[in-house]
């Protein structure tokens, strides 16, 4: 009876670990969807009207496809770190020179406001690509006192 029990404790956890979940990852969304949902969210928070949500929502198709033949190229080719950021910078550029001729004065300043809150949040979620610091060390009231290694006599 003891040897069952054991054998059932032994075997429970593999059981469970050998059970994983169904989750599937979600598919990437197009570029037209990426660009629809993008100028709702401008509509909502820039008060724009109709034919500036179009307008928009025509860039933002446009640039979005280009960005990703952009990334595609650039990982064919296997670019350096300088060529993949000036082109994303070039993106950029353009992106907001669209983006300036849509909007008026005081939805462009929102615009830019919003956009670089955001690209601070990417920065800061970013990995940074050094070395992981040290552990901090333990203080010496929590260290266990060494043993001394002296031969005892019995």
């Amino acid at each position: 009876m003891k040897n069952l029990l054991y054998l059932s404790l032994l075997l429970l956890p593999l059981g469970l670990l050998a059970q994983t979940p169904n989750k599937k990852a979600p598919k990437p969304l197009t570029p037209e969807q990426q660009a629809t949902l993008q100028a709702k969210k401008m509509r909502l928070h820039l008060d724009l009207n109709a034919t500036q949500e179009e307008k928009i929502k025509a860039s933002l198709t446009e640039h979005f496809t280009a960005v990703k033949q952009q990334r595609k190229v650039l990982r064919e080719k296997q670019a350096s770190r300088y060529d993949r950021q000036l082109a994303q910078l070039d993106a950029q550029l353009e992106m907001q020179e669209k983006m300036k001729a849509v909007l008026n004065q005081k939805q462009y300043d929102r615009w830019k406001q919003m956009h670089s809150k955001r690209q601070a949040l990417t920065m800061q979620k970013k990995p940074k690509m050094h070395k992981a610091p040290k552990a901090p060390k333990r203080p010496e009231a929590l260290k266990k006192p060494k043993r001394s290694r002296q031969k005892r006599d019995y």
